[in-house]
């Protein structure tokens, strides 16, 4: 009897041992999938964090040629002024030209 007990005890042992073994192997399976799906995620967040970047560089770009622009028409303006106050300075002066001239054939 204690023989048959011992020996029932060694499967016993070895039936747990195999059950460990086994749940050993799934755990080590699970953690696998666990450190894949880790990385897949961080792989995304990283993504995710450069197309912010990318958003985000690209709204500083759009705000720097925005700003550009407004400084560019600025600039067109004041010569577009520039340009009408000579344009009024010619007239005046044709004018008085053709005065000038008028009053001299006048004259003669």
């Amino acid at each position: 009897q204690n023989e048959r007990e011992m020996r029932e005890k060694e499967t016993q042992r070895l039936n747990l041992l195999r059950d460990l073994e086994e749940r050993n192997l799934a755990y080590d399976d699970l953690d696998k999938c666990f450190r894949q799906l880790r990385t897949e995620i961080d792989d995304m967040l990283s993504t995710k964090d450069d197309i912010g970047k990318n958003i985000h560089e690209l709204e500083r770009i759009k705000q720097a040629t925005v700003e550009e622009q407004k400084q560019q028409i600025i600039e067109l303006e004041d010569e577009l002024q520039a340009a009408e106050d000579a344009r009024l300075r010619c007239e005046v002066n044709i004018s008085a030209l053709k005065q000038q001239m008028e009053k001299h054939a006048h004259e003669n």
